[in-house]
């Protein structure tokens, strides 16, 4: 392991870091270190965690005529439990997941009165059906379905019309394209809001994917709208950090001025881009 060169350094407490891992260390490891491990939230928890992306107080919803905010907020937090549990769905869905789809929820689908105050009766079996098509995507149409059928079942046990997209969701579903399109022509202040970023993966040798991009209309042609960043694997080129920097300053160019940016195999960037 790549900490094996600081055990001399952590026996004599030369050196004190913070370790995150998604995986428990190895004994020669962990014995030089103080572990913490983050529990998984209890269903208080989520519910805590639900209430505050929705902008709202957790007495807010206990004090709504019979009990409707508390009824799909519980709805939500028991289905997200329960898609983490199945073994239908792929087991790639996380917490950010599950806060986007809130966030969404909240700042696209719910009015806010003059008080700031959120309508939580703005949500719907569509907008949650639209919500989950944005953050809980990318996986086989038949998974997604048992996805939807999870959600629209345990919200549903409390909120009747919520069922009714175990029927109609093949009527009401985006494809990937009409996804991809409404995602592009949101307004700034929305994406910052809840945008996420769209990961497209091309398995073709031939950039086939970019080509339907623009010819679809998802994404414009013209260079005063769109721009391309694409890095080749040349041995001259892969070395040239001189060229990695022009495209970085490029790259952040863009984003200041609002243009749309395409990387192509920029890879070996993207940790420059962690935190902008």
């Amino acid at each position: 392991m790549v900490l094996k060169v600081l055990h001399p350094y952590l026996d004599e407490c030369k050196v004190a870091f913070v370790a995150v891992a998604n995986k428990a260390f190895d004994a020669a490891n962990a014995n030089r270190m103080i572990c913490i491990y983050r529990s998984l939230p209890s269903a208080e928890d989520q519910k805590v965690l639900a209430y505050g992306c929705l902008g709202l107080q957790l007495e807010q919803g206990q004090s709504t005529t019979d009990n409707s905010l508390d009824k799909i907020i519980y709805g939500l937090c028991h289905g997200y439990r329960q898609v983490l549990r199945s073994s239908d769905i792929p087991h790639i869905f996380h917490d950010r997941d599950f806060i986007y789809m809130l966030r969404e929820l909240r700042f696209e689908l719910m009015n806010l009165n003059e008080t700031e105050e959120a309508n939580i009766r703005e949500i719907t079996p569509l907008s949650l059906l639209r919500a989950l098509e944005d953050n809980f995507n990318g996986v086989r149409v038949e998974e997604f379905d048992r996805l939807v059928d999870i959600f629209a079942t345990v919200v549903g046990e409390k909120c009747y019309e919520f069922r009714s997209l175990i029927d109609e969701k093949q009527q009401c579903r985006r494809n990937i394209p009409t996804i991809l399109r409404n995602s592009m022509k949101l307004a700034s202040a929305r994406r910052r809001l809840y945008g996420r970023y769209k990961l497209i993966i091309d398995e073709s040798n031939d950039e086939s994917a970019v080509r339907l991009l623009f010819q679809c209309g998802i994404l414009n042609s013209d260079p005063n709208q769109t721009t391309v960043f694409r890095m080749s694997d040349f041995p001259d080129d892969i070395d040239n950090d001189l060229r990695h920097v022009e495209i970085l300053s490029n790259i952040k160019l863009c984003m200041e001025t609002g243009k749309t940016i395409l990387m192509i195999n920029t890879g070996r960037i993207h940790g420059a881009l962690r935190f902008i």
